[in-house]
């Protein structure tokens, strides 16, 4: 909720062989600076259903759903009502990692990240995730939900829009939403893509 933190990590929950099952971090405010935030980490064992939560603050770093070496499932990362206040300019967000590096586990699947009804959040980049859920909310026509300031590689993961209604391709929900951008990418950057989009 406040201060800061300096060159270390943070974790929901924590384990070098056990599992680390349904643990929590929230971020709401403060100051990280060079810092990994975990909702969870295992070492050898699995990590499965953590979240981290950011809804402000500033983040340099990164921003974790889940590590394992091994088997990493089920982990979220949310982007809150708040978080596009917070400076997540130089934070990248993961799914999933390896506890001794940023590469994929041996086994992923379910890792999501979250954005809630927020718009206008910017952050470095996303990476490691099966499943980006993008929940519209309030969202209105012509906005930008999650600027990218990276090349960014969402591989074959899931995109799915929530409360989408029928904004594809013309709608009218919470006033003219005809058209929105989920992703937008800085001048001059990439976005790979090669998964699936569900709207519902």
């Amino acid at each position: 909720r406040g201060g800061t933190i300096e060159q270390g990590n943070v974790y929901g929950g924590q384990s070098r062989s056990g599992n680390v099952e349904y643990n929590q971090v929230d971020v709401l405010a403060g100051t990280f600076n060079n810092v990994y935030v975990y909702g969870g980490y295992s070492g050898t064992g699995s990590a499965t259903g953590n979240t981290a939560t950011i809804s402000g603050g500033t983040i340099t770093g990164k921003v974790v759903g889940g590590a394992s070496n091994n088997t990493a499932t089920d982990n979220k990362v949310i982007l809150a009502k708040g978080a596009a206040a917070a400076n997540l300019n130089n934070a990248t967000l993961y799914g999933s990692t390896r506890s001794n590096g940023d590469s994929l586990p041996t086994t992923h699947d379910g890792n999501t990240l979250t954005v809630g009804g927020e718009k206008n959040i910017t952050v470095a980049t996303v990476k490691n995730f099966d499943v980006y859920d993008f929940q519209l909310g309030d969202v209105k026509n012509g906005d930008t939900i999650l600027n990218l300031l990276n090349d960014t590689n969402l591989g074959d993961a899931t995109v799915k829009v929530t409360n989408a209604g029928n904004v594809i391709p013309t709608g009218d929900i919470t006033g003219d939403r005809t058209y929105l951008y989920l992703m937008k990418l800085a001048d001059g950057k990439t976005l790979t893509f090669n998964g699936t989009v569900d709207v519902e």
